[in-house]
């Protein structure tokens, strides 16, 4: 539904009194609908799941592993200055790494623990072998990112 605010408030977003408000056409539109809770089902549950376990996996890793993941962030960046988008961060290409190396090796990330990923994580062990082994693409110097997770 359309809205209309009184003394000279053009438009609003957000939620209030379970209201959500919404703000188009550079403020001159606002459109409010009632707020629906969503329902909770088996897909969320799982989703939140292998989510948690990736960010255990990821807190689990070492610093230098993390900062040279930042590094080949910003080397895509600049090498990849064609397209205009921003560049993904270093948590970003983590999980694009894990869920392309558990599709390949058909591993369920709900439940593998740090321990199993150190053994069987060698695909992606560091930011070469990640692009080595098709994960990450390929930009000039990256063998010389070669820290362990």
């Amino acid at each position: 539904m359309r809205v209309k605010f009184k003394y000279k408030i053009q438009s609003y977003s957000g939620t209030l009194d379970n209201i959500v408000f919404g703000s188009y056409r550079s403020g001159k539109i606002c459109v409010a609908r009632k707020y629906f809770y969503p329902e909770h089902t088996e897909q969320n549950t799982s989703f939140g799941l292998i989510s948690k376990n990736i960010a255990k996996l990821w807190k689990a890793g070492s610093e230098g592993f993390k900062t040279q993941l930042k590094i080949y962030s910003r080397w895509y960046k600049v090498y990849n200055s064609s397209n205009n988008s921003n560049s993904p961060g270093a948590y970003s290409l983590w999980i694009k790494i894990i869920y392309e190396w558990a599709k390949d090796e058909h591993i369920n990330l709900k439940n593998i623990t740090p321990e199993e990923f150190l053994s069987l994580g060698t695909a992606i062990k560091t930011i070469k072998n990640c692009v080595d082994n098709g994960y990450l693409m390929a930009i000039p110097h990256y063998e010389i990112l070669t820290a362990p997770f």
